[in-house]
């Protein structure tokens, strides 16, 4: 898991890298909130079983992280419109 978190980072600072460059970067960002956001609710569902009947206390933060990371394939564009743009070269 924190190997998909750290690849995660390194794409995020290259892009900011290029933006910043004035480089041309709306595909990569396309595919970057696809891989970040999947990858994100992959970890929470991973850690959420880790902790076993924990996990829906609200009591520990893993149940909030679980709860909200399921939003982040749905607003600011779907992970499929994510896929249709990143598609587009």
């Amino acid at each position: 898991m924190a190997t998909q978190v750290q690849l995660g980072r390194s794409l995020i600072n290259e892009l900011i890298t290029n933006f910043i460059a004035g480089k041309d970067i709306v595909t990569k960002v396309s595919m970057a909130k696809l891989y970040v956001a999947e990858m994100a609710n992959k970890i929470a569902a991973k850690s959420f079983q880790l902790h076993e009947g924990y996990g829906f206390m609200e009591e520990y933060p893993i149940a909030r992280y679980y709860r909200d990371v399921r939003t982040q394939t749905v607003y600011a564009g779907s992970s499929e419109v994510m896929q249709r743009l990143s598609l587009v070269v």
